[in-house]
């Protein structure tokens, strides 16, 4: 498939200015339904709302470029950016992939030497209430 417009990798970290919202014919995604992704999926992840925007573009520039492949997103908590994901490959009408959740269904295991210091200081602070306040999560919760 011939494609028209440039689309360029956009990096995590920063939203690109002024970078095309790519979908998998070269078409524009409208950023109100980005938005609306994004309110769907934001009380099912830990993910920060930059980063979430980052995927979005990321899995555009994936489907406009046709590189092969499944999605993968490791510790899911509830899943939220692989719905991101999902929503997005549904939206393109791509159909061929596969989004695949892994998780240890047993929280964070004790960093080792090699995750380094800012593991071992993280593992140390008390208190995480972004985090603890949302780990452990019920089963219940997470099969609704």
């Amino acid at each position: 498939m011939a494609r028209t417009t440039p689309v360029r990798a956009v990096g995590f970290g920063g939203n690109p200015k002024g970078d095309a919202d790519m979908n998998q014919d070269g078409g524009r995604m409208a950023k109100m339904e980005l938005a609306s992704i994004l309110d769907k999926v934001r009380s099912l992840t830990m993910v920060p709302r930059d980063s979430l925007v980052d995927l979005a573009y990321q899995v555009q520039v994936i489907l406009a470029r046709n590189i092969p492949g499944a999605f993968v997103e490791c510790g899911v908590w509830c899943g939220g950016a692989s719905f991101l994901m999902a929503a997005m490959l549904r939206q393109a009408g791509v159909l061929d992939r596969k989004v695949w959740l892994f998780d240890s269904f047993e929280g964070m295991p004790p960093p080792q030497p090699i995750d380094g210091p800012a593991a071992q200081a993280w593992a140390k602070t008390p208190e995480k209430p972004w985090y603890s306040e949302r780990v452990p999560i019920s089963l219940d919760i997470t099969s609704a």
